[in-house]
């Protein structure tokens, strides 16, 4: 049953007409274009196919299998540089007695904005200790679907979406990305040379300065350039639980990926002052990479990253230089496989980037129940 308001009714969208009542089938309809350019396989409005849907990925892909593999390794090392930060902190508590300490900002160069001393000082690293050791057990809780002994695809998918997963994935192809850098730069005679006296004899003092980079940096070139503006924006969209959004975990929008961006380069370009020019492409992979982890799961994720990163040159010093080396051998031989892995995903960025919302969709769980727009 038809009548002259059924065309005009399909075009705008509707599946019945309002008139008669008759059945007006999929589309096209005006809103049509407007769905297809978002990159939707369906219109919205008038239900029509827009395109071909994608081949369904396979879970049990080698190239995801690799963060898998590379797990017993990744936790290994954690577990180690967690003994290590226990192991000090006492001897490092009796050590910042008579230390003073600077509490630098980023803008974008390192810039000195107060010193602590004494007690002050001694606080202080009770609170970098806590926030790295509450990370750890945060990470791996939230984490749990990765240690299912049942590899099954369900499995599978849910511990993709853990940060543990991302971290192993992420870990050694950064690394090796990294020494690749440093081989080109190093070709034109222009690689990356760690400053005197980055690493020193005494344990407590290698044992604060790495865990305060681990955890400082992360509060200052994530939390509070990426973190405050995300929080407002929540304000500025009434939501009561605005103060989330400045811990991280709310998943990927065009927003946050402007942010992670410009961070990520004024973190490398912080790196000058101590390391000098060379150092600012590896510092601005590894701030896209921790940024990417604090967007996606939370400033934990960020900070255990950094922590894993930083504390190796600890351990390879004051503990064992061979089994640090012959963990990180075995990540980095994994790694080339899950190097594979980023690059096909990021071939998917641009149109993940079309798909994501200007700014995080207020109502969803964001990367709680593994949001599709992060690339």
């Amino acid at each position: 049953m038809t009548c002259d308001r059924c065309d005009s009714a399909r075009k705008e969208g509707y599946r019945f007409c309002p008139v008669c009542g008759g059945e007006l089938g999929e589309g096209p309809c005006q809103y049509c274009d407007e769905y297809r350019a978002g990159g939707y396989e369906y219109c919205g409005r008038c239900g029509a196919k827009l395109r071909d849907a994608p081949e369904p990925e396979d879970p049990n892909s080698p190239l995801k299998m690799g963060a898998v593999f590379s797990m017993p390794f990744i936790l290994i090392l954690l577990i180690l540089e967690l003994g290590i930060l226990i192991y000090a902190f006492p001897e490092t508590l009796d050590w910042l007695s008579d230390k003073t300490v600077n509490i630098f900002f980023l803008s974008p160069d390192l810039r000195t904005v107060g010193h602590l001393s004494g007690i002050s000082a001694q606080i202080y690293w009770v609170v970098i200790a806590v926030a790295i050791v509450l990370s750890a057990v945060a990470l791996l809780y939230q984490s749990r679907n990765m240690f299912s002994p049942d590899r099954n695809k369900r499995n599978l998918e849910s511990a993709e979406k853990t940060p543990l997963f991302w971290i192993c994935l992420l870990f050694g192809s950064t690394i090796i990305i990294e020494l690749v850098i440093n081989l080109l730069q190093g070709s034109f005679g222009q690689g990356i040379v760690a400053p005197e006296g980055l690493v020193a004899d005494s344990l407590p003092e290698d044992a604060f300065t790495f865990a305060r980079a681990a955890f400082w940096e992360e509060i200052v070139s994530r939390l509070i350039p990426i973190g405050l503006p995300m929080m407002a924006l929540a304000i500025c969209a009434g939501r009561k639980d605005f103060l989330r959004y400045l811990y991280g975990g709310y998943g990927m929008s065009r927003v946050a990926l402007a942010l992670l961006i410009v961070t990520s380069i004024v973190f490398g370009v912080a790196h000058v002052d101590l390391w000098g020019i060379n150092k600012v492409a590896t510092a601005t992979l590894g701030g896209l990479v921790m940024g990417l982890l604090y967007i996606k799961f939370g400033l934990h994720a960020s900070i255990v990253f950094h922590f894993l990163t930083d504390y190796m040159s600890v351990a390879m010093t004051h503990v064992s230089a061979v089994l640090t080396a012959a963990i990180l051998l075995v990540i980095l031989v994994v790694g080339l496989v899950c190097l594979v892995e980023v690059f096909m995903r990021l071939r998917k960025v641009p149109e993940a980037v079309r798909k994501m919302p200007a700014i995080p969709d207020w109502e969803s769980k964001g990367s709680e129940d593994g949001t599709e727009t992060d690339p």
